[in-house]
């Protein structure tokens, strides 16, 4: 058995790892070898904790609460963990195991693995993917939350917002004169506005709140918890005037203030970009209504705003298909029995709605670039079709109505003058009738 010792104690002096052997019963150490013994003299015959590891009072938790050994069934277990040696600033992997020792007790075989080189590298990786993520997520002037995190943030306060049934805010905030101060005084100054701006809005708003830069001297603020709109109005007086108390800058006082567009959820639907294009659509609002203040986005009204657009672009679309149609109502002189004119009256032959009259469409363009395009476009038939009458032996005189913002044109006079006199022959009556002017006054009657 000495000999078996001698030969255990040999392998173990030659591992490249802090070594000891100690006693499970009386906890005193009964080996280390040299990785130790350079590291903390001879220790054999120490407790444990008085060799090993200096300031522990007492027995470890490997020796005393059955983590190593099944006292009943006498079971030896491994078990593996992290060491830090505070005071030498190194990191140890230590695995421990209860083995039988020759006169039949156990005794507790620890290996402890220098790995601190390691610890090192995986806190400067951690330290670099804190830095990575700080420069994904945040703003590096203000470290405020970036466009990326705030949008981030905002999909999930949709469904909160759902669950608590209560409103979220989303504002679009742009800085009153804030180009005149950066751009005469220099942008370390501005920097330094921009922070102090900061720092306003974080002491402003709550915790739960969030508070971004989008960019130069822009922010998006997430307002949670919100009732109705007068309690996000409340909140907003608040910041406008934080933002408005003058700012001392090297010695100098500047005033800036802010103006605000705001959207509420769950009035305005949509995903986190759309709602910030609205926020910025009333932040547009409120600076033309003078600055320093902020403008609710309304959703009904944006509807109708976009279902206007649409139908523009859609009567644009008409024009160029050649959907429209003039109509030519007879003018009639009763007293001698005879149709001595016509007025050019324009309807829409739509595909799925049928023939509308102008007043479903036309107060729709009305001060649009569209209705310009409308109005040359009957001047061109309207004239093109008398052409034909006149050609034909008919000398009617045909009545076209023009907005007035057309005839305001300058050149409205010189383009009118420039359009062809001659009939186009292309034009031809419909079928079974003799001329247009008749066909027309009947398809009126008919409707």
């Amino acid at each position: 058995m000495h000999e078996a010792n001698q030969r255990f104690t040999a392998v173990l002096d030659g591992i490249d790892a802090a070594v000891y052997v100690a006693d499970m019963d009386t906890y005193e150490v009964l080996y280390v070898n040299p990785k130790i013994r350079n590291r903390v003299g001879d220790v054999v015959g120490k407790k444990c904790w008085q060799a090993i590891r200096q300031g522990q009072s007492g027995p470890c938790e490997f020796c005393t609460n059955g983590k190593l050994l099944d006292r009943k069934g006498e079971t030896a277990r491994t078990y593996t963990w992290d060491y830090h040696d505070t005071a030498n600033n190194q990191w140890f992997h230590c695995t421990d195991r209860a083995i039988p020792w020759d006169d039949g007790r156990y005794v507790r075989l620890e290996v402890a693995t220098d790995i601190t080189d390691r610890m090192r590298d995986e806190k400067a990786l951690k330290k670099a993917h804190q830095q990575l993520e700080l420069l994904a997520y945040y703003d590096p002037l203000t470290k405020l939350a970036n466009r990326r995190l705030f949008i981030d943030h905002l999909s999930r306060s949709f469904a909160r917002a759902d669950r608590k049934k209560t409103k979220l805010a989303v504002c679009y905030l742009d800085l009153d004169g804030f180009k005149e101060v950066n751009d005469s005084l220099g942008h370390e100054l501005g920097d330094k506005l921009l922070k102090q701006v900061s720092e306003r809005l974080l002491n402003t708003l709550r915790g739960e709140d969030l508070v971004a830069r989008w960019g130069g001297d822009e922010f998006a603020l997430l307002i949670n918890g919100q009732h109705d709109e007068q309690t996000c109005a409340t909140t907003l007086d608040r910041l406008s005037s934080a933002l408005a108390v003058p700012y001392e800058l090297d010695g100098c006082v500047f005033h800036v203030t802010a103006s605000i567009g705001v959207t509420v959820y769950p009035q305005d639907q949509g995903d986190p970009d759309t709602l910030l294009r609205h926020a910025d659509q009333a932040m547009y609002l409120a600076k033309q209504r003078g600055r320093n203040q902020y403008y609710f986005f309304d959703p009904v009204q944006d509807r109708r705003v976009h279902a206007r657009r649409e139908y523009i672009s859609r009567i644009a679309e008409a024009i160029e298909k050649e959907e429209l149609q003039l109509f030519y109502q007879p003018k009639v002189d009763m007293v001698r029995g005879r149709i001595f004119g016509a007025e050019a009256l324009v309807r829409w032959q739509h595909p799925e709605q049928g023939l509308l009259p102008p007043n479903m469409f036309l107060p729709l363009i009305e001060g649009h670039r569209l209705q310009y395009a409308l109005d040359w476009w009957v001047l061109r038939t309207a004239i093109r079709q008398a052409a034909l009458w006149h050609a034909d032996g008919l000398d009617l005189v045909v009545g076209i109505n023009v907005s007035p913002s057309t005839i305001q044109y300058p050149d409205f006079t010189s383009q009118l003058m420039q359009l062809p006199k001659s009939p186009d022959r292309g034009i031809s009556a419909p079928e079974g009738c003799q001329y247009p002017l008749i066909s027309a006054w009947l398809n009126c009657r008919q409707r």
